[in-house]
């Protein structure tokens, strides 16, 4: 996911498209096309094409079983949570502008005090204009993927509950060129009018629920880590341009219940 495999041969640079697309009357030289090589397709293979997956313990069809907490006749099934999530956040660096996001979550209670978030957000990315990325990369935006292991430092009873959390993620960055890009792929011109690059996160921070009832969770959280970008563009471009990174973000959330006890 990282290198985006499927290009071979290629030496051009994220920097050379950006470059070509903030290209103005300033310019005083033509930018020459940018070279990706080759396509190649993944190999095939028998087992890839009847692979498949089966939970170890579980025959085919059974679904695994709620979880419980407790002995005995005192068992009880502990809650699952859906939940809507805003924020935004800081990217390291002076070619960025920040960030906006908003998405969903699916939560889980492994133990009584433990809690574990799948969040699927949408991110609305802001380059500074002043800089190449920001003169270049237009209508930018992130899909994401977060898995966060939180640890409540009190009872799920408490009105209101405290928790460190961490967690990684993945996610691809999506971005237009403010002009269309011309580079070579199997020795013949192609334009470009967008791309996109890959990346995972690792993260961690505290968070607090303001609100805990049986049936709504309210709260926030502030989060901060490292972001990894990919090698290679989806195009084949070689990425040394967006750089790891340092960053940020502050997230407020509405958990509805959707499993009871």
């Amino acid at each position: 996911m990282m290198a985006e495999q499927g290009h071979e041969g290629g030496s051009g640079r994220l920097s050379d498209a950006a470059t070509q697309a903030r290209a103005d009357s300033t310019t005083r030289f033509k930018v020459p096309p940018a070279d990706v090589g080759y396509t190649t397709l993944p190999p095939v293979t028998e087992s890839d094409a009847s692979e498949t997956t089966i939970e170890p313990g579980l025959a085919p069809g059974v679904a695994p079983a709620d979880v419980h907490v407790g002995s005995g006749s005192s068992t009880r099934t502990l809650p699952f949570l859906a939940s809507l999530v805003a924020g935004g956040g800081t990217l390291g660096g002076a070619d960025y502008d920040g960030y906006k996001t908003v998405g969903i979550a699916l939560a889980g209670y492994p133990g009584p005090r433990v809690r574990l978030d799948l969040t699927g957000t949408f991110n609305g990315v802001e380059f500074n204009g002043e800089g190449l990325l920001g003169q270049a990369l237009k209508n930018s935006f992130e899909l994401s993927l977060d898995v966060t292991l939180r640890y409540y430092l009190t009872s799920e009873h408490t009105f209101m509950g405290l928790y460190p959390a961490v967690g990684l993620g993945t996610g691809t960055l999506f971005w237009d060129y403010a002009k269309p890009v011309t580079v070579i792929e199997d020795g013949e011109p192609k334009t470009l009018s967008d791309d996109r690059l890959n990346y995972f996160s690792l993260f961690g921070g505290v968070g607090m629920s303001l609100i805990q009832t049986r049936y709504v969770h309210i709260g926030g959280s502030l989060l901060g880590g490292a972001r990894f970008y990919g090698w290679h563009t989806s195009s084949g471009l070689e990425n040394n341009i967006l750089k790891t990174t340092g960053y940020g973000k502050a997230l407020f959330e509405v958990a509805f219940r959707v499993g009871s006890s």
